[in-house]
């Protein structure tokens, strides 16, 4: 609803910047929330409009945002071209905010084809890009991944992997990530006491699961 809001106020004004803008926040959102069908959308619109009036920041993140939906959607080595070719044009700009998020989706395909070299660096790169912006709301997100990097590189009883997910949910709890949180203890439940999951992992991600709103079930 705020969305709609958002974008019926930039459209009052026809100020197609900001509504890219509006857009690219949606599109986030939409990543959390998994919702594909939406995200593909909503990018397709938004891509084109960047492109015909030279934003190239949103542009990029379209492009993104895209190609992560496009390679979940079944299709990861289109996606990693379309995730590569928005990070290549964000880098160009200088831009250093959102880095370390937009990079977590290049790692996202990577597991998702099975490239598991390229991911640890890509896991390592983040968390030194992390480490030098300090920008952190997305950390959880990074650290839920890379333990799942370790997981394939070195099995699911890797201390790397259980030292990975506990920093993930560590920093999750902190921040009130609700939705990182459910889906690191998604992880561990999933992956049995091997890999740090127990009862417990299952109780609590329970638990986490009544603190959602309804309308994140």
């Amino acid at each position: 609803r705020l969305y709609h809001e958002a974008l019926r106020l930039t459209e009052l004004g026809d100020h197609a910047f900001t509504r890219t803008w509006v857009q690219t926040g949606y599109c986030i959102a939409l990543i959390h929330l998994y919702d594909l069908e939406t995200l593909s959308q909503v990018c397709a619109p938004m891509i084109a409009e960047s492109q015909e009036l030279g934003f190239p920041n949103w542009l990029a993140q379209g492009l993104v945002w895209s190609g992560w939906a496009t390679s979940e959607g079944g299709d990861p080595e289109r996606g990693l071209d379309m995730v590569r070719q928005g990070l290549e044009i964000w880098n160009m700009t200088g831009a250093r905010l959102m880095r370390p998020y937009l990079e977590s989706r290049l790692l996202a395909v990577q597991l998702t084809l099975d490239q598991l070299d390229d991911a640890e660096a890509s896991y390592l790169d983040i968390c030194r890009l992390t480490e030098e912006t300090g920008e952190m709301w997305s950390a959880a997100e990074t650290h839920r991944l890379g333990a799942q990097v370790a997981r394939r590189r070195h099995g699911p009883s890797s201390q790397e992997a259980q030292e990975r997910a506990a920093r993930g949910l560590a920093l999750a709890r902190r921040q009130g990530a609700l939705l990182y949180e459910v889906d690191l203890l998604a992880d561990l439940a999933r992956h049995g006491p091997a890999a740090g999951g127990t009862r417990d992992a299952r109780d609590e991600l329970e638990a986490a699961l009544t603190r959602l709103p309804e309308t994140h079930h």
